[in-house]
């Protein structure tokens, strides 16, 4: 797999496709993401591609490369690119190198050299990422130290401010799949304003503040902190879907966990609406938010399938809950963590009346803590419940079948008693129809039917193994009208209980 992206940039299609085909660009880790023939059309394609490496000649139409490489380098410092120059332009080249090019390389040397001017590259992107990711986890591990403290209502040690008004907010934005970079590019694209920024898989959490008590003031800075995040998802993370919500403006550190409740809330409203690109602010939902939760109404049915393990009820019941929670303006995380715990303490109970451990399970209190979004809440509770309802199911199942194993033994010692579904389901203080099922679905015949079995099986011993006449063997295995032994054994067999004897006692005296 390809760990670098590169692009090509010359006005020469010749040149173009003969570093495409000549080159072993995997052999390096890099693959061809983009082509371009002069220097206008290389920053649009940089700009959606973002790739890591540029191969570009200098003389072209409309841009030359000096112009290009300025302008590339502006936006992105990390970008490394490789002149390609003539002769004649072999001072552009050395202009080039000063803007911040990696290399250059004359263009008749070009398919000489290049090979070890890309291994240059490789080792020296496979230590800037190195460093890059280390310095990067000790920010981040800094940022989040400082982003907890103050959703605890905390001020961070090593934070002072000139101004006791001070006015703060939380941003949140989820992404439909975790980008490592994209902090600290977000990080760059607000660098003027004053924030505190925390990351965790695929959330972003910003507080923004501003010094001194000027609400409009403060919103300002909002606005522009939300536009310059919005321009750095669209152009930076081009197609990848993503929820922002805004807290309410807080006058004082001890309210910000609030706003960070009103952020995360938000986000869950709309991921929940499935837009690909969504931003709202908690003022806002909470106007749009159609309807409260009634927990009153909450269907009393789950607690029966936690006992009888029913996953497919219950999950569906728990889906239907966090839906209503997600658009109810009412309902707090807080909330939906309680019935949660509701839920896991019933499985705990259902658990001990089955005398089966759940010590791996106890510590339920303490993971449902971690969560700040409904969305990760729902997938623990539909993951953890799945899980629970198939132990409840399989022990409950288990539990039928040692049941049913010894109905069956029950019946394999008397089934030459007379013998019926009312007096074994008696006898086991099941129901007849339980009984019923549960035998069928054990041993895949009926209560009747696999009696008659059994003492048809048996009969056929006898008239092979004895000279006992018809009504007595009929008697032995427990029939007390001979006829109606007959019947059975005929529709059976299809052959009455003589031709049998005799069909049998033919065989053994040609074997």
């Amino acid at each position: 797999m390809a760990d670098y992206a590169v692009m090509i940039v010359d006005d020469e299609k010749i040149i173009r496709d003969g570093l495409q085909e000549a080159i072993n660009w995997e052999q390096f880790g890099f693959t061809i993401a983009a082509t371009a023939s002069d220097g206008l059309e290389a920053i649009k394609k940089f700009r959606a591609v973002r790739p890591d490496i540029i191969i570009m000649d200098i003389k072209m139409p409309e841009m030359d490369g000096l112009a290009a490489l300025e302008q590339i380098k502006e936006e992105n410092s990390d970008t490394e690119v490789v002149l390609l120059s003539g002769y004649e332009e072999f001072s552009y080249a050395k202009s080039g190198i000063r803007l911040g090019a990696f290399d250059y390389i004359l263009k008749i040397k070009v398919f000489q050299e290049l090979d070890a001017v890309l291994e240059r590259l490789r080792k020296h992107l496979d230590e800037k990422r190195n460093q890059s990711s280390s310095l990067l986890q000790f920010q981040q591990l800094k940022n989040n130290y400082l982003f907890l403290r103050f959703i605890r209502g905390k001020m961070p040690t090593g934070i002072t401010l000139s101004n006791q008004d001070t006015l703060y907010s939380v941003v949140s934005i989820w992404m439909d799949e975790e980008k490592h970079e994209a902090s600290e590019r977000m990080a760059q694209s607000i660098d003027g304003l004053p924030h505190v920024m925390g990351a965790e898989s695929q959330y972003i959490h910003i507080i923004l503040f501003q010094e001194g008590n000027h609400f409009e003031t403060h919103q300002q800075q909002i606005s522009k902190g939300i536009e310059a995040i919005e321009r750095c998802l669209k152009h930076e993370f081009h197609g990848t879907r993503y929820a922002m919500g805004i807290g309410a403006v807080k006058p004082t550190v001890a309210e910000l966990p609030d706003s960070f409740r009103e952020a995360m809330k938000t986000v869950d409203y709309l991921r929940c609406l499935k837009d690909d690109q969504a931003k709202m602010i908690y003022s806002e939902w909470v106007d749009a938010a159609p309807h409260t939760l009634d927990l009153n109404g909450t269907n009393e049915g789950w607690i029966n399938w936690v006992y009888s393990g029913d996953a497919e009820r219950l999950l569906a019941w728990l889906s239907d809950l966090f839906k209503q929670a997600y658009m109810a303006k009412d309902m707090t995380l807080k909330d939906m963590k309680t019935i949660c715990i509701q839920v896991l303490l019933q499985f705990v109970s259902a658990m001990r009346s089955a005398k089966k451990s759940c010590n791996d399970d106890s510590n339920f209190f303490e993971e449902l803590k971690d969560y700040d979004s409904l969305h990760e809440l729902e997938s623990y509770m539909i993951d953890h419940c799945k899980r629970l309802c198939e132990l409840i199911h399989n022990n409950i199942q288990m539990q039928k079948n040692i049941s049913i194993t010894l109905v069956k033994e029950y019946i394999d010692q008397f089934y030459t008693s007379p013998l019926s579904l009312s007096g074994v389901a008696e006898h086991f203080h099941f129901s007849s129809g339980y009984l019923s099922l549960q035998f069928k679905e054990y041993t895949g015949k009926t209560f009747t039917q696999y009696i008659i079995n059994k003492r048809l099986n048996r009969s056929c011993e006898l008239l092979m193994g004895t000279t006992l006449q018809i009504y007595k063997i009929a008697a032995e295995v427990g029939y007390t009208d001979e006829k109606h032994f007959t019947k059975l054994f005929i529709r059976h067999f299809n052959m009455n209980p003589r031709e049998y004897r005799m069909k049998h006692q033919a065989k053994n005296k040609n074997s």
